[in-house]
This record gives C-alpha cells, structure tokens and sequence, in this order.
C-alpha cells in the first residue's frame, strides 16, 4: 500500500467511489416505495390532478441527495397515461419522505388511464411504474452523478370492493323518492373523486342475465371513493313494483358529468349490493332474509370492461 501523502489521497477517493456506486444501486435496485396515499382529483376530460404520499426505504446507510426529476406514470401493462414532477429527495439511513401535492398531469393515453382505474377497481393488487426519471445523485461528497430512476409502487387494489346499505331514508308520495347512503370499504390506498354519477339498482338472476335484469331504483350522487370505509349519499325513485330478491341485487353504474375517461368508468361498475333489508324494510316491504343477508359473505365485485 502506498502510504505517500497521494496514495492516501487516491485511497480514500477510490473507497469513496466505491462506496457511492452501493448507494447509486440501492437507490436504483433496492430502494422501495411504500405508499400510503395515491389521490386523484379534479378530473377533466385531459387532465386531472394527483397527489402522492409515500415513503422511499431502503436507500443506503449514508444521506443522498436526488436532484428533481420528471417521471412517465405507466400502468401495469406498461402503457404511459401522463408524467408527474418529484421534487428534490434528501435520503438518509431512514430513507425519504416522498410527497407531491395536487399536481396537474395532462392525459397523454386516456386507453391506459382507464386500465390503470380498472385494475384500481377490480383487482386485489395493483401497480403504477414511475419510469424514466433523468436525475442527479451526490453523496460522500462524491458526485453529482446522472441516473435514470425507475420505481414500481405496488399497492392494494379495492377488490370489488364490498357496499352495504347503511341508512334509507324515503320520501315523496308514496315513499317513492329516497335517499340511500351506501358504505363502501376500499382496502387500496389509492382514492378518486368521479365526481356526481348515477346508478341504478337492479336486480339479477340466478345465472346474472343482463337482458332480464329489472331497474328497483335510479339514484344519482357523488362518488368520491376514500382509504378505508367511507360512506356516498345517492338520491332518486324507486319502483315498488320490483321485487328484490336477497343475495341477487345489483349496483350498477351508469352515468358520470365529468370527463369522458370517467364515464367509461363508472358505467363498468356491476357490483352485489349488500344489506338490502334495511332498504326493504324502510319501504314496508317484509323479508324473511334479512339474517341471511347480514352472514353472507362478499361477493361483489367490479366488471372492467374493455
């Protein structure tokens, strides 16, 4: 080893450069995203806004810096829907806070948005590919060294998710006006304000033919989906003169005000509505199915259709 005052000098550089090359790899190769929040707002037929709150782990021993950086969002087919701006990220042996606040992201593939929200809807898991982040890293006091950052974010989807009738309140002659509130649980992370959309209530045969299916109700509201069990408020008649049958009701999505993308997306939604007896006792109609219903397990789920 040469111990001159150069050869030191060339020592130390050399396990500094060596030591930056890990931290480059943990940040490209090991690091994760671990999301707690995806929000996706005020819609338009080309844009729309998002927010992100996430935590990047396992990115080295030692603090980095990551300088800015422009990233494509692809779904998990891996088709780019829009790009999103990270902001500077100051890592250390506890990795980084990742958040973007509200940001504009234009629509450049409203095909791969709408799968990206389908697999949102219907699937237990779901992923979304931050790709081609040009950006750069110091560390050590080593660099700034340019790198492309790519991340995949894994996170749950909502599964169905499961609705429940929680509360029915009729009106109008007849009781045949109503207001329902439904509870809805998303186990996902990922929330989207559809804005005010319209549904019906239909029933559903043995074998859910769509043709012979029969509209109970036509109800419009907001549908603003949030983490966890959240509640949506829809308003509308009924049609007494359907017969509701437990375990075999449907809501079924029909309608969005909003942006196109979303209309698409609200019309795929054919889910089991649960908790029907509260509806049919709050319209005086008897069902001798209400502790069947109240054990049944989930069986809903949301139909993407493409």
């Amino acid at each position: 080893m040469d111990f001159s005052f150069q050869g030191l000098v060339q020592t130390h550089t050399g396990q500094m450069e060596s030591a930056f090359d890990k931290i480059i790899k943990c940040i490209l190769h090991y690091s994760r995203l671990d999301v707690s929040l995806v929000r996706i707002s005020n819609v338009t037929e080309d844009t729309f806004h998002i927010s992100v709150d996430a935590r990047a782990t396992n990115t080295g021993p030692v603090p980095a810096s990551i300088s800015p950086m422009t990233l494509d969002l692809h779904n998990g087919q891996g088709n780019c829907f829009g790009q999103i701006f990270m902001p500077p990220l100051n890592t250390s042996m506890n990795g980084a806070r990742v958040q973007v606040d509200n940001q504009l992201v234009k629509i450049t593939s409203k095909a791969a948005l709408l799968d990206f929200v389908g697999s949102i809807l219907e699937s237990t898991a779901t992923v979304l590919d931050l790709r081609n982040g040009r950006c750069d890293v110091k560390a050590l006091g080593v660099g700034p060294r340019s790198i492309v950052y790519s991340k995949t974010m894994q996170m749950k989807g909502m599964d169905g998710p499961r609705v429940t009738v929680a509360e029915v309140t009729p009106s109008g002659k007849n009781g045949a006006d109503v207001q329902i509130v439904l509870r809805i649980a998303n186990p996902s992370p990922i929330e989207i304000s559809f804005g005010t959309c319209s549904f019906e209530i239909q029933t559903s045969g043995g074998d859910d033919n769509i043709e012979q299916r029969k509209v109970f109700a036509e109800l419009k509201g907001r549908l603003d989906t949030r983490k966890g069990l959240f509640e949506v408020k829809l308003s509308g008649t009924l049609d007494k003169s359907v017969t509701l049958e437990p375990g075999k009701v449907r809501l079924v999505g029909k309608r969005c005000a909003g942006a196109g993308w979303c209309d698409d997306a609200v019309k795929a939604i054919d889910v089991e509505l649960h908790g029907i007896h509260k509806l049919l006792r709050a319209i005086g109609v008897e069902t001798i199915h209400a502790e069947e219903i109240l054990d049944e397990k989930p069986k809903g789920r949301w139909f993407w259709m493409k």
